[in-house]
């Protein structure tokens, strides 16, 4: 777990022109052997480019690679990751106001998340995006709960002491911006 931990925070630092790269040579290696390694690798700098681009604003573009992503973790069962670019694509949904599409989205990465093992870290990432999700809907309540989840899951992880991952402080920054404003 911590090797792909390792491996994760490295895609995420890479800018997405590097990504875009790595994307192209990990195409020409499927062609060449298929394996579980590389459809992993090409699943995983999907996934980044698509959070890049839905970060960026770019919707349509971070819908083709979520979805590309989600196909290949499922193909590979890795059922985290599967839910990560589900609840990813339910928030571009919501963007685009596919409303319908984002709650099934959401539903089907909450379902799949709630079946991991508790603590994961698909788990907390899924938990962060629901209540992302539920805060783009004025649904403050619930996004505090799905926030607080996710801060309770990466504490039983270990990932909120020393090491500070970004996700972990931006989970802390929006708790404190919600509660603030009077929940």
């Amino acid at each position: 777990m911590v090797r792909s931990l390792n491996a994760w925070k490295t895609l995420q630092d890479l800018d997405s022109q590097v990504l875009e790269e790595t994307l192209e040579r990990l195409i020409h290696w499927k062609g060449i052997a298929a394996s579980d390694w590389v459809e992993a690798w090409y699943a995983s700098t999907l996934d980044s480019l698509g959070k890049l681009e839905y970060q960026e604003g770019h919707y349509e573009s971070a819908y083709g690679y979520l979805q590309e992503a989600r196909k290949s973790t499922k193909k590979l069962g890795h059922h985290g990751e599967t839910a990560e670019s589900q609840i990813l694509l339910a928030l571009v949904h919501l963007e685009i106001g596919s409303s319908e599409e984002a709650e099934e989205m959401k539903a089907q990465s909450t379902a799949i998340a709630h079946e991991l093992p508790y603590p994961a870290p698909s788990y907390a990432f899924v938990k962060h995006r629901e209540g992302e999700y539920y805060r783009k809907l004025g649904n403050k309540p619930k996004s505090l709960l799905c926030l607080q989840a996710a801060l309770d899951c990466y504490e039983a992880l270990g990932m909120t002491e020393t090491s500070k991952y970004q996700e972990v402080e931006e989970l802390e920054e929006l708790m404190d911006d919600l509660t603030a404003k009077g929940l």
